[in-house]
């Protein structure tokens, strides 16, 4: 196993070297089912047993837990694993803000924030979001406070003392929209653990505990085990492109998690970046569909990048095509990044168009 594993890995570096093409994402198709026609019962025999009613409480928590459009913070609730409230992600939690324009960082606060955030934040979606009703908000989901969590995501928000406040950015909104809740388990503390399929995303158990109010406290959320599911591709996903930007903007020397083949690869994507004139500001993604199969996993990656250039701040959106492999320890690593950049007119070693140029 271990040495089919080190082929793995050398086979998966030529890939990215010698720009492989990468498969489409597609889900395997699923094997045929074979279908028995029903004969007639017997004489004398009981009637057939009527179907067992739906649970009504699937309906209720769909409607309850989907994305509607409107501020949800349970559904955002579902955008990130934990085993204990105290690890939520907070900025998947609070990513869309409180909607509203009451909520819309005023000119003051822009020219404190311009420190922070950069001049380019300006051109982006942006969202205050007050200490208090980040406590209220929390304390409805999970009966805990700010200062009860473990911080998590909020070195992706910015915090200004002044206002007491944090805020985001965006380019539009987050959420899983057509929620299908499967099954129901009632626990013995009267707790409800509760199995869903997210488009996207992948198959998830959320335990609830019903609350006074007739609303739950959150207790936990995870994806059902397996090798390539898709939460955990997403979440190798999102790692990656962080540790990208961090290694384009010089704040990191490197970029882990991935084939050897891929850190070469972006330093010329730097030099490219430099040779242009252009300065490259911010990334921000937005992952589409994700393929899990027995041997690899596959994602489309949309990205918007802001860029600067003699003083003027514009954008461009880029079409990521990765696969993801198993290594010797168990992780999962990024094999492949197929895309190309028009500002710096830089191809990476795995891109391949989608349709390739005829003699």
């Amino acid at each position: 196993m271990k040495i089919a594993i080190i082929i793995f890995t050398v086979f998966a570096t030529l890939i990215c070297i010698c720009a492989c093409q990468l498969a489409p994402v597609t889900a395997p198709t699923d094997p045929t089912q074979t279908t028995t026609m029903p004969t007639e019962p017997p004489e004398n025999t009981a009637p057939p047993t009527q179907p067992t009613e739906p649970d009504p409480r699937i309906a209720e928590l769909e409607a309850f837990l989907s994305w509607s459009g409107q501020e949800s913070f349970y559904n955002s609730a579902l955008l990130s694993e934990y085993a204990t409230p105290a690890d939520v992600d907070l900025c998947r939690l609070f990513y869309d803000g409180f909607r509203g324009e009451s909520q819309k960082p005023t000119d003051e606060e822009l020219v404190l924030l311009e420190g922070k955030m950069g001049q380019y934040w300006k051109e982006m979606d942006l969202f205050r979001l007050p200490v208090e009703k980040m406590d209220a908000v929390l304390t409805r989901l999970f009966g805990i406070t700010l200062e009860e969590t473990n911080g998590i995501g909020l070195d992706r928000l910015v915090y200004l003392e002044e206002t007491n406040c944090y805020y985001t950015a965006h380019t539009g909104p987050d959420g899983i929209e057509k929620l299908q809740v499967n099954y129901i388990e009632t626990l013995d503390d009267g707790s409800l653990m509760v199995q869903y399929t997210a488009p996207y995303y992948g198959d998830f158990m959320v335990k609830l505990m019903p609350a006074e109010d007739d609303g739950y406290r959150i207790l936990s959320n995870a994806a059902i085990s397996g090798i390539y599911n898709k939460q955990t591709i997403r979440n190798v996903t999102n790692t990656y492109f962080a540790q990208r930007e961090d290694y384009l903007l010089g704040k990191s020397q490197t970029i882990n998690n991935t084939n050897p083949g891929i850190v070469p690869d972006e330093a010329k994507h730097l030099e490219a970046i430099q040779d242009a004139g252009i300065d490259w500001l911010q990334s921000e993604i937005s992952i589409g569909e994700v393929g899990c199969w027995d041997s690899h996993a596959e994602a489309l990656v949309t990205e918007e990048i802001s860029y600067r250039k003699d003083g003027i701040v514009y954008t461009e959106t880029i079409e990521h095509k990765l696969q993801l492999g198993l290594i010797d320890d168990g992780s999962i690593l990024v094999v492949c990044d197929g895309y190309i950049e028009k500002a710096s007119n830089f191809k990476s070693c795995s891109y391949v168009p989608d349709t390739l140029p005829t003699a």
